[in-house]
């Protein structure tokens, strides 16, 4: 015998599934470039939100977005602060600008704005 002190590799069978690497890492910073990044394939139909609480979470966000119009999907960035929404059409996005801004998520006013005004400020020049 002699060759097999590792047990055929049973004791390595644990490691795998334990949940290692599933967290997406939390410390990439949630500003600079992030509006140009984030994976937003249509601005005119995606509004910014900022002032989000902490612990706010995307379906919170959904759930008041689709009083607005029709949501499609809602990100929340890091821990909160920012978010953003996206809606079926660009007259969705223009009209949820105007009727989410000011109301309370999660115990605090959310302000919002168009996505492209937020992402692209150099576009202002």
């Amino acid at each position: 015998g002699g060759g097999d002190q590792w047990g055929g590799g049973k004791g390595w069978g644990g490691w795998h599934g334990g949940g290692w690497g599933v967290q997406k890492p939390h410390f990439q910073k949630p500003w600079g470039s992030w509006g140009r990044s984030r994976g937003v394939s249509d601005p005119a139909r995606t509004i910014w939100v900022g002032q989000v609480a902490e612990g706010v979470t995307y379906q919170q966000l959904l759930d008041v977005a689709k009083q607005a119009g029709d949501a499609k999907w809602a990100e929340v960035y890091g821990k909160g602060g920012t978010a953003a929404i996206g809606f079926a059409t660009p007259e969705d996005a223009k009209a949820a600008i105007a009727s989410l801004n000011g109301v309370t998520v999660g115990g605090a006013a959310i302000v919002v704005d168009a996505w492209e005004r937020k992402a692209a400020p150099d576009a202002q020049a």
